[in-house]
């Protein structure tokens, strides 16, 4: 009989330790999710019903089994046997209520104060990591304004092994609203923050001397941008295994947030953008035959690789008058073809000029 009655209490105190722990965090992802979206009302209504709904059935049941094991223990059950069902219930509700409220209240107390702990040890990590997120989404949604505020926002509570990373996307959101001084600024103040001989660091490093260029590039301080273009070619050449960085979110737990640098190909093919706005297609040419050299080292080239290389850099042409280009583009074709020749297995130059119309009509029906 005591292990029916310990079974019962026990059964009903976690019911209701549950719902309470599920009811604190439904209002914390409410409170969350407001201050998050800036709005609290869009929060979806159907679980504040749902938890409501099941927190009261639950209270309900929970109530009943603390009732019929004060019943079991001082056998009253036995003088209710002859009540109507309906009685019998309700008389053995309003005996287990009383209790099943002190110990919700007890329990929502608790759980309450490990949660504000929780978040209070946390506080900084959940700030930087709501910024980071909430700023990126912004940015994929070209609002570069509000995206600002929020990377302000992470910056604030980055700390040392993160700061260089809220800069870096700072400076970028800047770059897109065109406060090229202080993208500068920023960027400049990141690489002196940032330990260069940390290989853990060197992707990030990477993405800065890009940022960099792009700064100037915008700019039309071309030769600027070429060097910083140039710096990070060389990285990527220095350093051809290099990982992404991963950094601490919440506690020790880390996450890739800064992904593996484009292949040296992409890289150097950012010089023709410099070149191209320079109207020296020649330097181009130069450079994408410095591509393809970079591509005969593939172990496993594939003639699509080849047609990325070429489609990206006739795209770049297009920019000049169609006379300046016609030479340097005839070249890159016949200088892809060898290279596809020689490493794809492809024919000829016949073929590899129709199967490269094809890779251009397709390119162009998906966009």
């Amino acid at each position: 009989m005591n292990a029916m009655i310990w079974l019962l209490k026990i059964a009903a105190f976690m019911m209701l330790v549950g719902t309470c722990t599920a009811d604190l965090l439904v209002i914390i992802a409410w409170l969350g999710y407001g201050l998050v979206e800036e709005s609290w009302t869009k929060f979806p209504l159907w679980i504040v019903l749902v938890t409501a709904l099941v927190s009261f059935l639950n209270f309900i049941i929970s109530s009943f089994l603390i009732g019929v094991s004060k019943q079991v223990a001082t056998s009253r059950g036995a003088d209710k046997k002859d009540l109507p069902l309906d009685e019998k219930l309700s008389d053995t509700i309003d005996e287990g209520w009383g209790t099943s409220l002190v110990i919700g209240k007890f329990t929502l107390l608790i759980v309450s104060l490990c949660l504000v702990a929780t978040v209070a040890v946390f506080f900084n990590d959940l700030k930087f990591l709501i910024g980071f997120h909430k700023g990126m989404e912004l940015n994929a949604i070209a609002r570069p304004k509000e995206a600002e505020n929020w990377f302000r926002m992470s910056m604030q509570s980055a700390g040392a092994d993160r700061i260089a990373i809220a800069r870096f996307l700072l400076a970028g959101t800047l770059i897109r609203e065109r406060k090229y001084a202080e993208a500068e600024a920023e960027l400049q103040r990141t690489l002196t923050e940032l330990d260069q001989k940390n290989e853990d660091h060197l992707a990030l490093l990477v993405y800065l001397y890009s940022a960099m260029s792009n700064c100037y590039m915008f700019q039309n301080k071309l030769p600027e941008a070429e060097l910083w273009t140039k710096k990070a070619i060389q990285v990527i050449e220095e350093h051809p295994q290099m990982y992404g960085l991963r950094l601490r979110l919440i506690g020790s737990y880390k996450q890739f947030l800064i992904p593996e640098p484009p292949p040296l190909a992409v890289a150097i093919s950012g010089l023709n953008d410099i070149y191209i706005l320079e109207k020296k297609p020649q330097s181009a040419l130069s450079t994408y035959e410095r591509i393809l050299k970079v591509l005969e080292k593939q172990p496993h080239l594939a003639e699509t690789d080849i047609f990325d290389e070429l489609y990206r850099f006739e795209h770049q042409l297009s920019r000049l008058p169609i006379e300046q280009i016609t030479s340097q583009k005839k070249s890159a074709i016949a200088a892809s073809a060898e290279l596809a020749i020689q490493k794809c297995k492809v024919k000829d130059a016949a073929h590899f000029e129709q199967d490269f119309a094809l890779f251009e009509a397709q390119k162009q029906t998906k966009n």
